[in-house]
């Protein structure tokens, strides 16, 4: 398996694997030079935190920067869509974010699914490890 980077190309897996269409990489701005971002648009978004939204039309559609990798709330989100804390845990040992098998003692649990020094990386990292198997 080829390991992605942090960076947008692993946000706009995420968003891949947890079924939003819509990612998309671009520069947040013409001034942003440095930085390449992955946007989804609001309408996935919400449906993604199951608020329905109505509101937005089809085309033309606002869009929102979506950052799993550094961004918890969205890290979580998206584990959630996959149910993925239905059979693992997310711990923590030191400075190692794990995701392990749920089991009594989560932390003393093999194989480790992901590991990672946060715990929104360990979290993209095992949502793409699972992609990979189905």
């Amino acid at each position: 398996m080829v390991e992605i980077k942090p960076g947008p190309e692993l946000d706009r897996a995420v968003a891949e694997a947890i079924g939003l269409k819509s990612a998309t990489i671009r520069k947040a701005s013409e001034r942003d030079t440095l930085y390449d971002h992955c946007y989804v648009s609001y309408r996935d978004w919400e449906e993604l935190r199951g608020i329905d939204h109505q509101e937005y039309p089809q085309s033309d559609v606002p869009l929102r920067t979506f950052q799993p990798r550094v961004d918890l709330n969205a890290a979580f989100a998206s584990a959630e869509k996959l149910g993925l804390f239905q059979q693992y845990a997310l711990t923590c040992l030191v400075d190692n974010w794990r995701i392990t098998p749920a089991v009594e003692r989560p932390w003393f649990a093999d194989p480790v699914l992901a590991r990672a020094p946060t715990a929104a990386l360990a979290i993209c990292t095992a949502i793409l490890k699972l992609n990979k198997k189905e």
